[in-house]
């Protein structure tokens, strides 16, 4: 017995390559692919970021302006109440009572009704009037320092020179950090005898500039002392007094007010923590005429959620595509495999027609022949069958194509009966045969299959013995 051979199948060379090629289209689809959503995510990032960067710089710059603006204003506001000739002369009036230690209640009063009504009309409460030697002759607030403070000094000198000032008070009384404004008050000569100081509702004026900047824009604004207090915020705050920019449950100051604090103005859009816990990005500064640090702040979650969104809609197309292409490779890997398998079946039925011994035969609709294997055309054929294989059927495949017998098996699905015919030779020839009609799924004709086996044999031994029972 000779034993199988060991060798290989003999695949062809695009079946041998068709692994690599899938591979390489893989990966070449996913490189491709992947870097058009790199790209895409850094084009959004870096839009997204340049779009925080505007909106955080504008709106500090918006807080800066209107802050500005404000103290402006309220200098002014000191400048035109402490201008007032009757003013002046009340001052003038309780400055002569009480270097003389004379009554002094008459001038307070003269002094009060100047300055009271005027106060009033402009919103502001809190005053101090300071003569040039720095002693407090009046004053009508708790929230103002019963002493007045050294780093008030500058502000009081230049405010004795004529001209008003602003400043900032680190620790008033109420335990808040506050602004006050100041200006000369001048005698009938015109020459600054004391400076009234008017404590400005710096936490109200400057919550308010806050909240209309923080309403042209997503960011909370913050404005904040040397040491972290808060003075105005768009951030809803219960307790300004305690209210500080530091990590939360530290006394470190957070990185904004940390650097703004000590004059280093920064745009931070990598991310960090405020005073509440919460990641952001941020800009600040601090402003050297007003005494106070400006920022702006976002919640970082808010502002980059288009770049989250972006990146996890890009991953999940990537995924989705990759997928849908990994599943179109492996319909077309099966439907490859499948064909393979269907040719290699049809290869085997083919063996096995060509290697049979019965006749069988294919025709069309028409009941044309259209194949007749090498037993058909070894009986029918009158020659080789092996010179007709790549030919026409031969003519005498008709034979069993009789029209009758078709009709029968259109009408019936199947007809099987006898043949007798005679082959080129002369000699007669008788076939048991069985006819099958082929319809598709819909019940159209499609074709015609015929197979027959060779009993000329058996009806010769019949006849002999039919012969020789009638001649006993």
């Amino acid at each position: 017995m000779v034993p199988p051979s060991t060798r290989p199948p003999n695949v062809p060379v695009s079946d041998r390559l068709l692994p690599g090629v899938v591979l390489g289209g893989i990966i070449l689809f996913t490189i491709g692919a992947g870097g058009g959503a790199f790209w895409s995510l850094q084009r959004i990032d870096t839009a997204v970021r340049e779009s925080v960067r505007r909106n955080l710089t504008t709106v500090l710059a918006t807080a800066r302006e209107a802050s500005r603006h404000w103290a402006t204003r309220q200098q002014a506001t000191a400048a035109t109440i402490a201008s007032s000739r009757e003013l002046g002369a009340a001052v003038e009036h309780l400055s002569l009572a009480r270097a003389r230690q004379l009554t002094t209640t008459d001038a307070i009063v003269e002094t009060r009704a100047q300055l009271d009504p005027a106060l009033r009309a402009a919103g502001l409460g809190g005053y101090s009037v300071v003569t040039d030697n720095g002693a407090i002759l009046l004053q009508d607030s708790e929230a103002l320092p019963q002493a007045i403070p050294s780093a008030l000094q500058p502000s009081i000198d230049k405010a004795l020179d004529g001209l008003p000032s602003l400043s900032s008070l680190a620790d008033g009384p109420d335990g808040l950090a506050r602004l006050v404004a100041m200006a000369p008050i001048r005698n009938l000569q015109g020459e600054p005898i004391a400076v009234l100081v008017i404590g400005l509702p710096t936490q109200r004026e400057f919550t308010d500039l806050a909240e209309q900047s923080h309403n042209r824009s997503l960011g909370q604004t913050y404005f904040f002392d040397r040491q972290g207090r808060i003075l105005g915020t768009s951030v809803p705050t219960r307790d300004f007094a305690t209210a500080r920019l530091t990590e939360p449950r530290t006394t470190t100051l957070t990185r904004m007010a940390r650097d703004a604090t000590s004059g280093v103005a920064g745009l931070d859009l990598e991310g960090y923590t405020d005073h509440r816990g919460v990641k952001v990005v941020g800009a600040w500064e601090w402003d050297d005429q007003l005494g106070v640090g400006i920022a702006a702040e976002s919640d970082m979650v808010m502002v980059y959620h288009v770049v989250d969104t972006a990146r996890s809609a890009l991953f999940a197309g990537l995924g989705i595509t990759l997928l849908l292409f990994l599943g179109v490779l492996g319909s077309l890997g099966l439907a490859r495999r499948r064909a393979a398998a269907l040719s290699a079946l049809q290869r085997r039925l083919a063996a096995v027609l060509e290697s049979t011994t019965d006749p069988v035969c294919f025709a069309d609709r028409d009941g044309r022949a259209i194949y007749l294997n090498d037993a058909g055309y070894g009986l029918l054929g009158g020659g080789d069958a092996a010179a007709h294989r790549h030919g026409e059927p031969t003519a005498w495949a008709q034979v069993l194509l009789r029209p009758e017998a078709l009709t029968r098996a259109a009408n019936t699905g199947t007809w099987s009966g006898e043949t007798t015919f005679l082959d080129p030779e002369g000699r007669e020839i008788t076939l048991s045969q069985v006819i099958i009609c082929h319809r598709s799924a819909d019940g159209n004709l499609e074709f015609y299959s015929t197979i027959a086996r060779d009993i000329t044999e058996r009806k010769h031994l019949e006849r002999r013995l039919c012969e020789e029972k009638e001649r006993a």
